[in-house]
């Protein structure tokens, strides 16, 4: 699942409450595994959260038996989100 796995890159994080964050990629570990610098919602994700977080040995969500790990802790790319995260659109003058 390597697809130009590189330092620098930009991945998705899942956070222990199930939502997805940003993260810089600092480290490869191997085709899979990263070292990642997650980027939260601050008090959104935890009032001890801070706004950027360490991770480290983070695997790939789509190398793992699902039963074998946490729901969280693993990370993706960005355009596997594409489908779950899609805001359908609003009319304009429509109330939010």
């Amino acid at each position: 699942m390597n697809r130009n796995l590189v330092i620098g890159r930009i991945v998705h994080f899942r956070m222990p409450s199930g939502q997805w964050r940003p993260a810089i990629v600092v480290h490869v570990w191997g085709s899979d595994a990263v070292n990642l610098q997650v980027f939260t919602d601050m008090w959104n994700d935890s009032a001890e959260t801070p706004n950027v977080q360490w991770e480290t040995s983070v695997p790939h969500y789509n190398s793992l038996d699902s039963a074998a790990v946490a729901p969280y802790a693993v990370w993706r790319w960005p355009d596997e989100a594409a489908s779950e995260s899609a805001v359908p659109a609003r009319e304009p003058g429509a109330a939010s």
